[in-house]
Order: C-alpha cells, then structure tokens, then sequence
C-alpha cells in the first residue's frame, strides 16, 4: 500500500497558533486526497489530545450535488470509532470535522485516521450513486 505522511501539529486553543509538532502519521495514499487536514489541541492537563481531522471530497462538485451529499451523508457511522462528526460550513465542497480522543500513541493514530478515512471514502462513494437518481430534485429542471 502507498502511503502519505501527514505531520499532526499541536494547536494552542486559545490562540489558535500552532505550537509543535506532535507526531506524524501514515494514511493510505488513495484515501489522503479526501484529507484537508489533522490537528491537535490539549484536552485537559494531562497528555490526551483532541485530534481534529477535516475531510472533504476528492473533486470539485457541482452546485446541485454540493446539498445533496450532505443530506445523504450519515455522520453517525462515526460513533464506531468513538469519533464526533460535525459539518464545516462555509467550504467550496462539503467538509466535515472528525474530532476524536488520542492518548499520544503514534500506531493508535495511525489505525484511528486510516479507519476514519476508509469510512468517510465509503460513506461518500455510497452517497455519489444515491444522489445520482436524485438529480432531477436538486436542480431547476426537477421542480
């Protein structure tokens, strides 16, 4: 398998700077292209992490797919891995954040982001062939 690497930067939640680096972490090379980007902040005094791991589509889509994927995507697939997924407004494409607990151990990161990665990969490629029988309803030839 081909992997990216993807550097995790510890982010001061009051400022919003970043600190430091804090680990570094292999995702399968396919599945990097829906990554934007993994951050961490400090989750109380000891060395638990919230890693926040913004996800998106692979490609530019069109203006009628941009609320349908949305209204098809189920977030709640998440909750397996004990992961919290909220939408990113305001994006060119659909964004989401996938905010999960990380204790500092670098292979645990690694299994969390690749399983995380492979399902919003899944979830998406089901929603592409669900909304694709659903064009006529978001666009102006459909009302």
């Amino acid at each position: 398998m081909d992997e990216d690497i993807v550097v995790i930067m510890l982010r001061d939640a009051e400022t919003g700077f970043l600190e430091k680096e804090l680990a570094t972490c292999r995702v399968n090379m396919e599945d990097s292209a829906y990554l934007v980007n993994m951050i961490a902040e400090r989750d109380g005094e000891g060395e638990t992490y919230a890693v926040r791991m913004k996800v998106t589509t692979e490609r530019d889509v069109l203006d009628w797919e941009f609320d349908a994927i949305y209204d098809y995507y189920d977030s709640e697939i998440f909750g397996v891995q004990d992961a919290v997924c909220t939408e990113v407004e305001d994006c060119e494409n659909p964004m989401w954040e996938l905010s999960f607990a990380w204790n500092g151990d670098e292979a645990a990161l690694e299994t969390m982001a690749d399983a995380l990665l492979a399902a919003h990969v899944g979830e998406l490629a089901s929603v592409y062939e669900e909304i694709a029988a659903h064009e006529d309803e978001y666009t102006n030839d459909g009302k």
